[in-house]
């Protein structure tokens, strides 16, 4: 749809008051009748070149302002820029009766703007926007520039002012309205014409003066840095050919309601436009060489313009100050704003004007908000802290917003700019303030400490009090924070964090004598040594959670310390002393009704059932006990677990349709609550399903990558073994050895420093195939010996099994028939007894190709019909490529390691 200042419509326009038609306008501008016409359709919107609108607007005789607005109309610059882009005499000879009015203009018009700053940057959409609609002919609007001090609005009025000088003939008007009076400026205004406006001694009668001399001008009134209506109201220019320009700090003046709003904000950090102005002052080489702390101070700053410049001034001229001396002040919230001051600029002066026009509740309200540490904060927060109603908080809140001293978010929260922030600060003399604060959050943590969702809505806040709650001695509330977020942290995987805050609380808790909170701290201590590979120091802890929780008689805690030295014994291979722990813990749970403690307990006497006893389908009822208990409570990590498990158990089983259904229902939970190291293990058995049930190879690397990302990040060594082994077992099967050879190595080591036997029979078994498959026979055979002893001590039947299977493999590629019938006919049965559906498909296929070897068609049909039958029932990969092998068999011993079919 064609607009009014469309290069069709404009053209169009000019073309009827001229009286020409296409071809009179193509004859006398030699521009071609067809391009004309083009343009006037719409067809072409931006011409290739803005010579074309040139010849065009000289054959009509355009005044300057009109062929700007026809330039811009096509996208291409103004004239004043036009004249910096000539490339030849030719383009400057066109320009050259423009730029000479212009300049004839320029010497007879006033010209009262301040001096533009050489390092201005930034701000090109609001420039790009802001002088298309400064060139238009007629405005119906004023154009309001508003946003916090220090934003750099009066700056970029003044760029404005020198672009647009060239289109406003009658000059440019400016007027700091906040320390000059309405008199003073109308006769300012005047006097720029050389006219006096003495003789009118009220502003009403004055008004109208100036008024009637700027009804015929074609000029940019700039007013500056508005408080109030009443300052400007009388300073407007009737509607027509004078624009407008308003800075201020108040979004909702009344003067300018209808007006044409732009909010300019701190820089873009994405663009690192606070950077680029680093490279203006204190050189591009000196940034460049230190970028990352550049950005640090940019970022310490809020991307402030008028506070990144005061420091690069101090970078750049004062000596002795460096980058990494002038981060550490600036880090030091309390000393932040003494840094950014210089000269008579001072960012506290410019927050201070703005503070000192609140009425004084006003000002107590602002100065409480400095208490959060957080990005944003919500209302029900500021309530809690000023001590007022909800509807009170918001009304203030929203006053502060229109006075760009706070800024209004999603979901009424609100975000206070950092340095705003730190002069909050300095006005807040009332300690309760922080005591409020640290009550409601620590409160909060309480009521919402498994609302993951939630606590992340405050995660820095809540973070901030706990900092702010030893600083003012507050140690109970410390303390009692520490333990309700200790779990949130934990499944964040934010191990670091937790840990510092675990160790002072733990002291914190010893000397006021906090005995159930030490309980609970030694115990979320001990979770993370285990997470970090450290099982003895683990064990350590929680021995002495139970020591104290039995000195507190509580059954709770007693019960929770049971819970968490059976995990660490399960980790640590003892099965006896864990399940001794968990059974332990499982009656005293249900003695005294602990749910929740019930169906944690009971998910880890399904992982022991599996991994001492064999029992399956014991794991699979404790499982599914466990589940329907974590479910009635919503207790979404411990259900994510269970599920989790369930889905390996179906796995095993060779039932993928319910392996997908539990995986992509524990990986919903997952994600929801952002539990990283259940994300870490889902994707390694994601992955495994994905090779065995689809050859979704491709789907399978990002996930064992994205999986491999994340067990780094927690630096947990048994999850990242874990991964690290699947991704040689993926690199194998792609027959990428050299990257299959890097990983096996590394998962070797790791397995080593965890003791997990598993895991390590897991890993020898890869690296036999790997050398088998490189034909490194002496070294394959002793990687399957040696996983082969190692299988002989693991109770779970699943480990064995494998290796057999591998050792029957390497003995058929060595021609040893006798062997690897033996082995394969143990993996069978092992297979058949506990129901590993997809190994009874491998062995009885490793049979038929005995079958094949020793020339027995019937024995090889029978087996191969058999595997295929399998392979059929649980819709594996393999299916295809058995179909295939019974009709042209052949010898592909490789066929257990390397799937045929890749997607």
């Amino acid at each position: 749809m064609e607009t009014t200042d469309s290069l069709a419509s404009l053209l169009r326009q000019y073309m009827a008051a001229v009286g020409w038609s296409e071809r009179q306008l193509a004859e006398r501008s030699d521009i071609p009748r067809g391009t004309i016409r083009n343009w006037l359709r719409g067809v072409v919107k931006k011409p290739r070149s803005w010579r074309d609108l040139i010849q065009v607007a000289a054959a009509m005789r355009l005044e300057i302002n009109q062929v700007d607005q026809l330039l811009t109309s096509a996208n291409h610059p103004p004239i004043f820029e036009l004249r910096h882009l000539t490339q030849n005499d030719l383009e400057k000879k066109l320009l050259q009766p423009w730029l000479a009015r212009m300049q004839k203009q320029q010497v007879n018009a006033p010209f009262q703007v301040i001096p533009d700053i050489p390092y201005f940057v930034g701000r090109e959409e609001e420039l790009a926007t802001l002088r298309a609609r400064l060139l238009q002919e007629h405005h119906t609007t004023l154009y309001m520039l508003y946003g916090m001090g220090g934003v750099g609005k009066t700056t970029l009025a003044a760029r404005l002012a020198y672009d647009c000088r060239h289109h406003f003939s009658d000059g440019i008007l400016w007027a700091r309205v906040d320390t000059s009076s309405v008199m003073a400026n109308l006769g300012l205004f005047a006097d720029a014409y050389g006219v006096s406006v003495n003789q009118y001694s009220d502003e009403a009668t004055r008004s109208q003066a100036v008024r009637n001399l700027l009804a015929g001008k074609r000029a940019l009134i700039v007013l500056d840095n508005v408080e109030r209506s009443e300052q400007v109201r009388r300073l407007l220019p009737p509607t027509g050919k004078c624009a407008v320009l308003i800075t201020t700090r108040k979004r909702n003046l009344r003067v300018a309601r209808g007006a044409s709003h732009f909010h300019i904000r701190p820089f873009s950090t994405k663009r690192e436009e606070a950077v680029t102005l680093f490279s203006h002052i204190v050189g591009k080489e000196a940034v460049h060489a230190e970028k990352k702390t550049f950005v640090a101070i940019a970022d310490s700053l809020g991307h402030l313009p008028l506070a990144t410049a005061i420091i690069a001034g101090r970078l750049a001229y004062e000596p002795g100050w460096t980058t990494a001396r002038i981060l550490q002040q600036l880090m030091e919230t309390k000393k932040r704003l003494d840094a950014v001051a210089d000269e008579d600029q001072s960012i506290h002066a410019t927050f201070e004007i703005g503070y000192q026009a609140l009425p004084a509740h006003l000002q107590t309200f602002f100065a409480a908000l400095g208490v959060f540490e957080g990005d944003d904060f919500g209302l029900e927060a500021i309530t809690a802290v000023t001590t007022t109603t909800l509807e009170e908080a918001h009304k203030n809140a929203v006053q502060l917003c229109s006075l760009s001293l706070l800024q209004h978010g999603k979901k009424d929260r609100f975000h206070l700019h950092p340095l705003l922030k730190d002069y909050a600060r300095l006005q807040q003399k009332d300690p309760l303030i922080y005591k409020q604060s640290i009550q409601y959050f620590i409160s909060f943590l309480k009521t919402h400490k498994n609302n993951y969702e939630i606590i992340d809505t405050e995660f820095l806040n809540l973070l901030g009090v706990l900092t702010q709650a030893l600083e003012h001695n507050l140690l109970s509330l410390y303390v009692e924070g520490v333990h309700n977020i200790s779990h949130f942290l934990t499944i964040r995987g934010l191990y670091d964090i937790a840990a510092f805050h675990l160790n002072r609380a733990c002291q914190v808790a010893e000397n006021i004598s906090d005995l159930p909170n030490l309980v609970r701290l030694n115990n979320h201590l001990g979770q993370l040594e285990i997470r970090w590979g450290n099982v003895t120091k683990g064990i350590d802890s929680h021995k002495r959670s139970l020591h104290l929780a039995h000195l507190s008689e509580e059954p709770a805690l007693i019960g929770d310390a049971y819970r968490y030295l059976g995990m660490a014994y399960h980790q640590q291979g003892d099965y006896k002393q864990a399940e001794q722990f968990w059974a332990d813990g499982l009656a005293l749970a249900k003695e005294h009704h602990l749910i929740r403690l019930q169906c944690t307990l009971l998910n880890g006497l399904g992982a022991l059932a599996i991994n001492d006893k064999a029992d399956f389908k014991r794991a699979k009822q404790l499982y599914e006990e466990g589940l329907i208990l974590a479910r009635q409570l919503e207790d979404r990590p411990t259900s994510a677990l269970i599920l989790m498990n369930l889905g390996f158990l179906a796995f095993r089983a060779g039932d993928y349709k319910y392996t997908t259904q539990y995986y992509d229902e524990s990986g919903q939970l997952a994600d929801a609550i952002g539990f990283r190291l259940l994300q870490a293990i889902l994707s390694q058995r994601q992955a495994q399903l994905l090779l065995a049930h689809t050859g979704a190879y491709q789907h399978a690397g990002k996930a064992l990558i994205a999986g491999e990302t994340i067990a780094k990040e927690l630096n947990n060594p048994r999850v990242l073994a874990m991964l690290v082994t699947a991704l040689g077992e993926y690199s194998l099967r792609l027959g990428n050895h050299n990257q299959a050879k890097t990983y096996l190595t590394q998962a070797h080591d790791l397995a080593k420093s965890v003791g997990d036997a598993d895991l390590l029979i897991e890993v020898l078994r890869h690296r036999s195939i790997l050398a088998a498959t490189q034909k490194e026979l002496s070294a394959a055979k002793s990687y399957i010996d040696q996983a082969h002893t190692l299988g002989k001590r693991v109770p779970d039947p699943w480990y064995r099994c494998q290796v057999l299977l591998s050792r029957g493999s390497l003995s058929f590629l060595q021609e040893d028939f006798s062997a690897a019938s033996a082995d394969w006919r143990m993996a069978l049965d092992v297979a058949k007894q506990y129901s590993f559906e997809a190994q009874v498909g491998i062995a009885q296929l490793g049979l038929a190709q005995l079958a094949f070897a020793s020339g027995d068609r019937a024995a090889m049909l029978a087996h191969g019909q058999q595997s295929l039958a399998t392979f059929s029932k649980i819709d594996h990969i393999y299916q295809r490529t058995v179909q295939s092998w019974l009709l042209e068999p052949r010898y592909i011993w490789s066929l257990l390691h390397k799937p045929p079919t890749l997607k």
